[in-house]
């Protein structure tokens, strides 16, 4: 997936060259499953049309490292490749440049990277960061793309997305599921990505064309670094083998009184959300929206009141698109403590453009009018 074109000219305008190779990957927003991918849950993303793109150029910097620009804050971080790369040294776990570091990392375990050797990658995102839109996603596969090609590393498919994952586990500190990178992966234009994440397999499930998704920012930002995400991880750790399950999204979860109070309401929440993940999945099948609608807002009331990842922000903002007419569901996506919500809407019960009027939103991020209006 190439960059797009008004990128590449405003890359080739800044360094008044070609680019050896570009990339591009989609941020996604989750319409149902959330905290559920890394306990072996089924979950059911859809791809967005903010993009973070990527564009390497040729040697223009010291042989030995690899210069990463990008134009949030007009960041740059020089990457040595003539060592090994490991997590901390020289970016800081958690900082942006350990995203690329720790992509760059793994596809030197692959093939060496000489031909990278004193080029800059510049990289531009669509993509808000801490909304909760997999804009660390969207980054690391835009990176590896890019990277790969210049590399003639042949790699892609899931096991691109499992790299970027082992990036951001290793090199980033979040234990993240492999949700994010397989939907900036996989996801194609038109349908959500019903992805189990237990058996790493896929399927595409076609959006009604009645169905209209507004997702608007919060405006609270999260940082999954931070620790709470990692915390929620560890409450699923300690349910499982309680339970004895290898996927707490597969555990029988009718008895749950040996479990202490973090790890009960992990098992509610996971087992639940999964039930309605595969139940959501049947309803946008069925074109069944009113069933659809109800299953999102009753995984916004397990997220902020059992597994405890929303915020007041975005609990009033869900609040208020579910008592609006027309709306049919809203929830909250991605992993929580600010970022994103997503409401399902009826085109034949409202106008959408009379619906952001009546929010007065000034977040809203991402509309369509029609299923590619939000995909790449």
């Amino acid at each position: 997936m190439t960059a797009d074109p008004s990128f590449l000219a405003a890359a080739r305008s800044r360094y008044g060259v070609e680019p050896v190779a570009s990339a591009r990957a989609p941020g996604r927003v989750n319409l149902i499953g959330d905290h559920i991918d890394y306990c072996g849950g089924t979950v059911l993303p859809v791809a967005l049309d903010l993009c973070c793109h990527a564009a390497v150029f040729p040697k223009q910097t010291t042989p030995d490292a690899c210069l990463i620009s990008t134009t949030l804050d007009d960041r740059t971080a020089s990457i040595p490749l003539d060592r090994p790369l490991i997590p901390g040294d020289p970016f800081p776990v958690g900082s942006w440049a350990s995203y690329a570091a720790g992509v760059l990392a793994g596809l030197a375990g692959i093939a060496p990277l000489d031909a990278l050797a004193g080029c800059r990658v510049y990289i531009h995102s669509d993509v808000p960061p801490g909304a909760g839109l997999s804009s660390s996603a969207a980054m690391e596969v835009a990176i590896a793309r890019a990277a790969a090609h210049t590399c003639n590393i042949p790699i892609d498919g899931l096991n691109l997305a499992r790299l970027c994952q082992s990036a951001e586990h290793a090199f980033a500190g979040v234990p993240c599921g492999l949700m994010d990178q397989a939907a900036a992966v996989l996801a194609r234009p038109g349908s959500a990505l019903a992805f189990d994440c237990a058996a790493e397999t896929h399927t595409h499930v076609p959006l009604p064309e009645r169905l209209e998704l507004l997702v608007i920012d919060s405006g609270v930002r999260h940082a999954l670094a931070d620790g709470a995400y990692a915390e929620r991880r560890r409450w699923c750790e300690r349910a499982s083998l309680a339970l004895g399950a290898t996927y707490l999204a597969h555990a029988d979860a009718s008895d749950l009184s040996t479990l202490d109070s973090q790890a009960a309401r992990a098992a509610r929440h996971v087992t639940s959300e999964h039930r309605r993940t595969l139940d959501a999945i049947a309803a946008l099948r069925a074109c069944d929206l009113p069933a659809f609608g109800r299953l999102l807002s009753t995984s916004h009331a397990s997220l902020r009141d059992v597994y405890q990842v929303s915020c007041p922000e975005v609990d009033s903002l869900v609040e208020a698109l579910q008592s609006t007419k027309g709306v049919l569901g809203a929830r909250m996506s991605g992993g929580g403590f600010g970022g994103c919500v997503i409401a399902a809407i009826d085109t034949k019960l409202v106008d959408r453009s009379l619906l952001i009027r009546s929010q007065r939103s000034q977040h809203a991020v991402a509309l369509r009018a029609k299923v590619t209006g939000i995909t790449p």
